[in-house]
């Protein structure tokens, strides 16, 4: 059976052109969750940010980054 079945293969341009969709959408995903974690921010007021960032599994600096990204890349 293995050799009746073919194999089918991307071209390397297809695979270029898939790998910088995606690393568009990476990028607008990773300016969103700025925004997101930016707002949840100022909803929850002083001491309930972090454990909320816990609480979704996120660190506090990683979450500074997103939202640094957020304000630096797309105001």
């Amino acid at each position: 059976m293995s050799e009746e079945r073919k194999e089918i293969r991307r071209s390397l341009e297809e695979i270029t052109a898939s790998a910088r969709m995606n690393m568009q959408d990476m990028t607008n995903r990773a300016i969103a969750l700025g925004h997101d974690l930016s707002e949840a921010k100022q909803v929850l007021g002083h001491g309930h940010f972090l454990p909320w960032l816990e609480s979704i599994g996120i660190s506090s600096s990683t979450a500074a980054n997103f939202m640094k990204v957020a304000r630096e890349v797309a105001p």
